[in-house]
């Protein structure tokens, strides 16, 4: 298993291993998408490893728990979808008192515990206060504010950082090799989330999309036609219109940044020269323009409305303001 943008977590537990102060409860903050039950299932993975290297990947614990069968790490279904009660949580305080089975430690991972009732927490409360010296709990919560404080003033609360976009990018070309050549914009996209990032990935329409839109958008900057051009493919793509428009931002928004010399700030790295090109061939105040209309429309546009004529209003409004010649300078 293979972590990214988790360094500094990681060099804590193993520190803590070293000098013996592991604590009992640990409680793993982060917007959802932010890694934590990987992070859980690989800290347990290294804690349990029986080498020193951990975790090593190859040694008989390492291996029970990537096949998900090792006796010893003990995975709560705490989610909505199968609510956890008092009943259950008694018969878990209970478990804990049984001794591992292979390792030196059993590791309970409990995730959502935004999901927890405070009846739930206070019956848990024993075992988050004092449990018995061989068990380890991780719980994420995506708001810390969702526990009770006598749960959290008996925890180590460790805040989940996003990944940078670089640390995205290795993830992408090392997990969905066929995304390789997108992989500088799905991380630009994922807002620091490595779960946003591979559900992008994984999204055939949403790249697919975004290709055939960048593929006729620079035509704005040419002959009239270009506007029918890229008003085709948003005909071609009507249902994920919000989708498109935000393409459509994400290249404008581009733009200023080119012009402004700052290209490490771009979200579409990877077209960082066709929107170059783009760029320099409109008046300065043009791709601003742009962004304020498209915005403009992602708001005001109906279901009810002729798709057609906004879309050929909006792209006719755009076209000029790439090609008003008043306001090059």
């Amino acid at each position: 298993m293979k972590l990214y943008g988790k360094d500094a977590l990681v060099t804590y537990f193993k520190t803590a291993l070293r000098k013996h102060t592991l604590g009992h409860l640990y409680i793993f903050e982060g917007a959802v998408g932010m890694g934590k039950k990987t992070l859980c299932r690989y800290l347990a993975e290294m804690l349990l490893c029986e080498r020193t290297d951990a975790p090593c990947g190859q040694c008989g614990s390492c291996i029970k728990t990537k096949s998900g069968n090792h006796p010893d790490i003990i995975y709560v279904e705490t989610d909505e979808a199968k609510p956890f009660n008092v009943e259950k949580a008694r018969a878990l305080v209970a478990e804990m008192y049984v001794r591992p089975f292979l390792a030196e430690r059993k590791i309970y991972i409990l995730p959502a515990g935004e999901t927890l009732s405070p009846a739930v927490q206070n019956t848990l409360l024993k075992a988050f206060e004092e449990p018995p010296p061989y068990v380890t709990i991780f719980l994420t919560v995506t708001n810390r504010d969702a526990l009770l404080k006598t749960v959290l003033s008996r925890a180590i609360i460790l805040p989940l950082p996003g990944c940078t976009a670089t640390e995205l990018e290795t993830y992408i070309r090392d997990t969905f090799p066929h995304c390789a050549s997108d992989a500088a914009f799905l991380a630009g996209s994922a807002g620091g989330s490595i779960g946003k990032a591979g559900q992008l990935a994984q999204d055939e329409n949403f790249l697919s999309m975004r290709r055939a839109l960048f593929a006729v958008l620079p035509r704005l900057a040419s002959s009239r036609s270009g506007i029918y051009a890229v008003r085709k493919c948003f005909e071609e793509n009507k249902d994920a219109l919000p989708l498109l428009l935000s393409f459509f931002c994400a290249w404008m928004r581009d733009c200023v940044y080119v012009q402004l010399s700052d290209e490490s700030a771009l979200i579409n790295r990877d077209m960082q020269a066709e929107i170059s090109e783009f760029a320099f061939s409109v008046p300065p105040k043009a791709a601003i323009r742009c962004h304020d209309a498209a915005t403009s429309l992602a708001s005001t546009i109906g279901k009810g409305s002729n798709f057609t004529v906004w879309i050929t209003d909006f792209l006719t409004e755009c076209w000029r303001y790439c090609h008003d010649t008043d306001s090059r300078c």
